[in-house]
């Protein structure tokens, strides 16, 4: 069954997003999980987003790591890749390309030519439709990523790089590019740290699962 087309029951994140609690073994992630993804460098630090825009570079949805995992803005669904198809319960394996949705708010995760606003690396946004449905008017090629780990499979609590396939950049967020009320006066982010995406891929490059939903198809 494709996740690309079934409906999905994502009310359940709402109601049990808060009851989720960090599986202490490693598991393997699978096409449809709901996860966390923490920082490596900064572990107190979550891949985040909400329902505001960039005000420079592309005007797409804001995405930072923010210093919680306790709300919905830190939960991304696992998806197929553009225009693929991927069966709910399926492992993911390592060098498999995946798209991220933002469950509150039915972005993915995306990235492309436009300058970040702080570091002026790559701009990395939420982007698509409000449908959380996949095609043209869903997304695009540019909201894929290859999962780069070790292993035959993508587990939880083992380091992972995320892999830009238009650009051929890394997902990547570092303490020197943080929000303050002086670079972002009065902005909602502030606190928060940049998201981009780099070509040359180092400590800063790595993520971990740390939370794990459940994925109910319809």
């Amino acid at each position: 069954m494709s996740l690309t087309k079934g409906k999905f029951a994502l009310l359940w994140v709402f109601s049990f997003a808060f009851l989720v609690e960090s599986i202490k073994q490693d598991y393997r992630v699978r096409c449809g999980d709901a996860i966390r993804l923490k920082h490596s460098a900064t572990p107190s630090y979550y891949l985040n987003s909400d329902n505001f825009k960039w005000s420079s570079g592309s005007g797409q949805q804001v995405v930072t790591l923010k210093k919680t995992n306790s709300d919905l803005s830190s939960l991304w669904q696992v998806q197929e890749s553009y225009k693929s198809t991927c069966k709910a319960g399926k492992p993911i394996r390592c060098g498999e390309t995946v798209r991220l949705m933002h469950l509150a708010t039915k972005k993915r995760l995306h990235s492309h030519d436009f300058r970040s606003a702080l570091s002026q690396a790559q701009e990395v946004s939420g982007f698509g439709d409000d449908t959380g449905e996949y095609g043209v008017e869903g997304g695009d090629k540019s909201d894929d990523w290859q999962v780069i780990c070790d292993g035959e499979n993508w587990v939880s609590n083992a380091k992972v790089q995320f892999l830009h396939v238009e650009t051929g950049a890394y997902l990547r967020s570092s303490i020197d590019f943080k929000f303050t009320d002086l670079n972002c006066p009065h902005c909602p982010i502030v606190g928060d740290m940049e998201v981009s995406a780099s070509k040359h891929p180092n400590h800063l490059t790595y993520f971990k699962v740390d939370h794990r939903g459940v994925h109910v198809t319809l």
